[in-house]
């Protein structure tokens, strides 16, 4: 592919105003998301006649390296890892990774980038450390009694962040009776484990539904999870429009709502949280998917704001594609919105954020089989 860059579209719109033929002062437009516009256009990663699998998406194996320079995906089907350049917008390497043997990463579905280097597998039973070329160089067991601690008998725990020194990792705590919001803190150097509580998560409860028989059947509950900004940590959830913010430094905790005018900022509705067949548990799915349901907040460290993209589902209509509302929020470092705008006419579907970049929104795009991005500029 000789030019990897294909402009999709130029476009704007203008948040919260009724009014689209009143001109804005442009001083005011660079300090006031009150009005804002955007932008897009669309790159398309050179492949070099690989055939590169980060072009499907899948909510698992993508990661961003540190310093925004490389896409990284874990093909788990095939046990390759994929490079990409986010300067060149093209395939740096695909590399193959052993499943078992000294340098086995197990079969995690995921992946963690630590540092610019190295990238965690988070198995069952421990999580392996490996460089970008398959050479593992840790094993973290996850067996360890002191792990447990303030746990459950029947609960286990995901590592949702690993420190770049691999001293610490966070980690969300599974239940399939009953869910539990909070988040354990492991130090393992000191061989100690610490359980953040989250309370106003506790209600994500109300959303979980499950079928449970003879050891199998199904689950279906809201995300709960972690996304690192700065020196900080935002606990999320794609039920509520609120967060916790974590200081590690200070060891300091505080809880923030942020409020959006356009659509409701929380999930609200009443179901069955135990049901007795698949076909109850995909009927409730379905009722479940008209609540609103939110991203994570995506840091934009040139202008300073946050981005959020929230959705719901509308009503089926016999055959027809499923139908969304879709809404994109521009929020300060005080937690408060400073903009929000219906997108559907311009994505009818929920898009898939992976980053944010040089102020850019880069969304996944599959081209014809080939991985592009859409790159959204707020004006």
């Amino acid at each position: 592919m000789k030019n990897p860059y294909l402009i999709l579209l130029a476009l704007s719109f203008f948040a919260c105003n009724k009014n689209t033929d009143t001109k804005t002062d442009p001083v005011e437009e660079t300090v006031s998301y009150a009005n804002f516009s955007i932008s897009m256009d669309t790159v398309i990663v050179e492949s070099k006649d690989e055939i590169v699998m980060a072009s499907v998406y899948s909510p698992y194996g993508h990661q961003i390296s540190p310093d925004l320079s490389r896409h990284l995906y874990w093909n788990v089907r095939e046990f390759t890892l994929e490079m990409i350049d986010l300067d060149k917008f093209e395939l740096i390497k695909k590399t193959e990774f052993n499943r078992e043997g000294p340098d086995g990463v197990g079969f995690a579905l995921d992946i963690e980038m630590i540092d610019q280097e190295h990238i965690a597998f988070h198995n069952w039973d421990q999580s392996v450390i490996s460089d970008l070329n398959g050479n593992v160089v840790e094993r973290i067991s996850k067996q360890e009694d002191w792990m447990k601690e303030g746990l459950k008998p029947n609960e286990n725990f995901h590592v949702r962040f690993t420190s770049k020194d691999r001293n610490l990792m966070y980690c969300s705590i599974s239940n399939f009776e009953r869910l539990n919001s909070n988040i354990l803190k492991l130090d393992l150097k000191n061989q100690k484990a610490d359980v953040i509580e989250l309370p106003e998560f506790d209600n994500r409860e109300n959303f979980r539904v499950a079928y449970n028989i003879g050891g199998g059947g199904g689950l279906y509950f809201p995300l709960l999870s972690i996304s690192k900004y700065e020196d900080k940590f935002i606990f999320w959830t794609d039920a509520f429009n609120a967060i916790y913010q974590y200081d590690p430094g200070k060891d300091s905790l505080s809880y923030h709502k942020i409020i959006n005018t356009l659509f409701a900022n929380e999930k609200s509705g009443e179901y069955k949280n135990d049901v007795g067949s698949n076909m109850e548990l995909q009927a409730e799915m379905d009722r479940m998917k008209e609540e609103i349901k939110f991203s994570e907040l995506f840091w934009d460290e040139k202008n300073k704001v946050f981005y959020r993209f929230s959705h719901f589902g509308l009503p089926d209509i016999g055959e027809e594609p499923p139908r969304y509302k879709h809404f994109m929020s521009i929020i300060d470092e005080g937690f408060q919105v400073l903009g929000e705008k219906e997108i559907t006419n311009i994505f009818p579907n929920p898009i898939n954020i992976l980053f944010v970049k040089d102020g850019l929104i880069f969304s996944h795009l599959n081209v014809d089989d080939e991985l592009g991005y859409i790159r959204i500029k707020v004006n």
